[in-house]
């Protein structure tokens, strides 16, 4: 099974130690990994192939500030549908008008094909995941059309997820470079939960690596924000479980929906 790993906060934030633990979670998902962040309104991901253990790149990223945003989403996967290749490999990219989308997914879809065909987006890959993100892409699009150009409600996005959670097992973590998009399989599969970080920090110690971390000596008082995650990544903070089958939002640090 893959693992999910993002990032919503008021200002840039590097990622640094949550990362390094969430790659050390590859021995069991080798094959392959990704990562996703915002520096302006446009996308940058860097994604390999490798198992992120021993990727050079996953190396460098975790020395370096290289990935400082305000949005960060993270894909480590377990391939059961699609070769291990670039173009299979989480997190996956579209754009609609001026706003870049990326998209990562934790399940498998079964029979897909039949139910979400596609003429506005196409995969690039071979994946149920890629595959579902650009029915989703398709939905959205033509609804905003609709509109007028609006973008759309909340509550029909989370419509069309349910739509593709009825293919199989379905979590999903997706930015437009603006709002961080979280949903939940409706059967509550593998789990996702969620951890607020704010003002007073605390100690915490993160659960695969061991480190301990005093977070106060690396935020300022008025950070704030979110992390999301497959697995709880630490001890002395609190996760909580998302609700099977729903849809949260979180923008600029903020929880919305």
């Amino acid at each position: 099974m893959c693992e999910l790993l993002a990032f919503n906060f008021n200002r840039p934030i590097t990622p640094t130690f949550t990362f390094d633990n969430f790659i050390s979670r590859s021995e069991y998902q080798p094959h392959g990994w990704g990562i996703a962040s915002y520096p302006d309104n446009s996308a940058q991901i860097y994604k390999s192939t490798e198992k992120a253990a021993v990727s050079r790149l996953a190396r460098f990223l975790q020395g370096s500030d290289e990935i400082c945003s305000r949005i960060i989403i993270s894909h480590i996967r377990y391939a059961t549908h699609g070769s291990l290749s670039h173009a299979n490999t989480h997190p996956f990219h579209k754009k609609m008008g001026k706003l870049e989308w990326t998209f990562m997914h934790n399940g498998t879809l079964q029979h897909y094909k039949r139910g979400m065909r596609l003429k506005t987006y196409l995969p690039t890959g071979e994946t149920d995941s890629e595959h579902a993100f650009c029915f989703l892409m398709q939905q959205i699009r033509r609804e905003r059309n609709l509109l007028g150009g609006l973008m759309p409600s909340y509550d029909f996005i989370e419509s069309v997820l349910q739509q593709i959670n009825a293919y199989g097992r379905f979590n999903a973590v997706f930015s437009d470079s603006e709002s961080l998009y979280v949903y939940h399989d409706m059967h509550g599969y593998n789990g996702l939960r969620f951890t607020e970080r704010t003002f007073p920090f605390s100690r915490v110690v993160f659960r695969d690596s061991g480190a301990a971390i005093d977070l106060s000596a690396y935020k300022t008082s008025d950070t704030r924000g979110y992390i999301i995650a497959t697995a709880a990544q630490t001890d002395g903070e609190v996760w909580q479980s998302f609700t099977p089958g729903k849809l949260a939002v979180f923008k600029a640090g903020m929880r919305i929906k």
